[in-house]
């Protein structure tokens, strides 16, 4: 019996992944509102603290604009990704940190999402902001997120 000497297996990164909570929600604007405005961190009456409940939209948004706002950091240095398991809306943009990071102007019916790839260095804080738009979701049951969303890192 011979035995040869193998090469150790490549074994594929491990990823990590932070569910974002404490999400803030505008009311609804007629009008595309300035998803970079000014929000203070203890306004509690034009931006509303949001839990996601899987598989259930907003209900109360049907149509419209909304911006939807989170804050977390880094764990570690790394590539991130933004996971959105699922959302529901006929316009989406994000902005990270002051800057358009993703844009989709087609609708998006529960699909999951992955977008935003960026470099961050443990311990930055990233402002986390979703402009969304609703036309005509009376009959779906409303638009908005319907899941977690997640920062994941890729080592």
């Amino acid at each position: 019996l011979s035995v040869e000497k193998a090469s150790a297996p490549i074994c594929p990164e491990v990823s990590t992944t932070l569910s974002i909570d404490g999400f803030t929600v505008s009311q609804t604007f007629d009008e595309r509102p300035d998803p970079l405005m000014t929000i203070s961190d203890d306004d509690q009456n034009s931006f509303l603290l949001l839990t996601f409940t899987r598989d259930s939209v907003q209900t109360d948004f049907t149509c419209g604009w909304r911006i939807y706002r989170a804050k977390t950091e880094a764990q570690a240095d790394g590539e991130y990704y933004l996971q959105i398991d699922k959302v529901v809306c006929d316009f989406i943009e994000i902005f990270v940190n002051g800057k358009s990071a993703y844009r989709l102007s087609s609708s998006v019916n529960g699909a999951p999402m992955s977008s935003w790839r960026c470099r961050a260095v443990k311990g930055e804080k990233l402002d986390i902001r979703f402009l969304l738009k609703a036309q005509d979701r009376e009959s779906s049951g409303g638009a908005g997120f319907a899941g977690p969303v997640c920062l994941e890192r890729y080592s």
